[in-house]
């Protein structure tokens, strides 16, 4: 049965008890091709691979789901019926482009980080490699590259968005190397946006994880329209525009040698001020969501990690995991942290998740 939750009322949240199993990440054969992967293929094969996904659960979907009980009701299109928003002066915000993790992917070429993953999949713990470390470099794109590659699509496409539903908000476009070098802050350390909005940012690196965390903190809103986020740990070299892999992704690499790591950089840290981590399901792991406004199909999820968050929609994950999956919201000092819990990218244009989007955004900027 769906269970809608209303927005911005709060509910009791029963915190469920995260399973070790899940921390346990195999390097062997059944673990080297999961959902993630889909973006080092073609994108026939990615758009292949997720029909077949949604074929086999339509039926489930559709079952599970009551339509009379959605979010929104249906219109037309997707903006037709909306009021424009009057907003106060001043309304500031940034759209980050997942350039780091775009560099790290980059579906383009045959030296991504992923060709290095792959390759070295069957390595045992505690063993070096000392060799194809060039795989774990990559060149960083510029802001014109960023808005060729697909990561930037949603991003963009809630940019104009935004821009047309209110004249009284400025947007603008930032890197993961602006971010880096602290450019969402002005000289007295203080927040230059009111809220920032991310994509996929797998890979950042440690000083701008900081600045995020730290523009929360002086009460920005982050908002979070993917999940798989601050995953590992790059560095950045300004001069030759490239990034390293630091640690993370279950590899960590000093220059010279690279060996088995952690699956998440920042677990800890990113549960206490983000409230969710990564789930890092695997080949044959399968979640039906019970609750699917949005007809999302897995892909990647971010799972809750911190009782405090505010649950807006809980999708009602059901799998051999004891997880909570959810749309939500953690305050954090002095400001807070929006996650959508899924990968926002694969369900832009879904009618019914732009109205929660919109209503959702803008109640919050109108309260900046």
């Amino acid at each position: 049965m769906q269970f809608t939750v209303p927005l911005f009322i709060s509910i009791i949240v029963i915190f469920p008890v995260i399973q070790p199993s899940i921390e346990v990440y195999s390097q062997g054969e059944d673990n080297t091709d999961n959902y993630e992967d889909l973006y080092t293929k073609d994108y026939d094969q990615k758009e292949l691979t997720k029909m077949t996904i949604q074929n086999y659960y339509l039926k489930e979907i559709i079952k599970n789901r009551q339509i009379t009980d959605q979010l929104f009701e249906d219109k037309e299109d997707e903006t037709a019926n909306i009021i424009p928003f009057q907003l106060k002066d001043g309304n500031k915000i940034a759209f980050v482009m997942p350039t780091f993790t775009m560099a790290a992917y980059d579906n383009y070429k045959d030296d991504s980080f992923y060709t290095f993953y792959k390759k070295y999949a069957f390595i045992n713990e505690n063993e070096f490699v000392t060799t194809d470390l060039h795989l774990l470099s990559a060149n960083v794109p510029n802001m014109t590259e960023g808005f060729l590659y697909s990561r930037a699509d949603g991003l963009e496409y809630l940019e104009n968005r935004i821009s047309s539903l209110s004249q009284n908000i400025e947007t603008s476009f930032l890197t993961d190397q602006n971010v880096h070098n602290g450019l969402v802050f002005d000289d007295n350390h203080q927040n230059l946006y009111d809220v920032i909005i991310l994509g996929h940012q797998e890979y950042v690196t440690e000083e701008e994880y900081h600045n995020f965390k730290k523009f929360v903190e002086n009460g920005g809103i982050l908002i979070l329209l993917n999940s798989n986020i601050f995953y590992a740990e790059v560095d950045y070299n300004p001069i030759d525009e490239e990034i390293n892999l630091v640690q993370g992704h279950s590899w960590a690499f000093d220059g010279e040698k690279a060996w088995i790591s952690v699956l998440e950089r920042w677990k800890t840290e990113t549960s206490r001020w983000v409230g969710s981590n990564f789930f890092n399901c695997g080949q044959g792991c399968y979640i039906d969501f019970k609750n699917n406004p949005f007809s999302y199909v897995q892909h990647e999820e971010q799972y809750i990690t911190n009782p405090n968050v505010n649950i807006l929609i809980d999708y009602e994950a059901q799998s051999i995991y004891n997880i909570l999956v959810a749309a939500y919201e953690l305050e954090y000092e002095k400001g807070k942290v929006i996650s959508f819990g899924i990968f926002g990218d694969d369900i832009i244009h879904n009618k019914e998740f732009l109205r929660f989007f919109d209503e959702l955004f803008f109640s919050h900027v109108e309260s900046v």
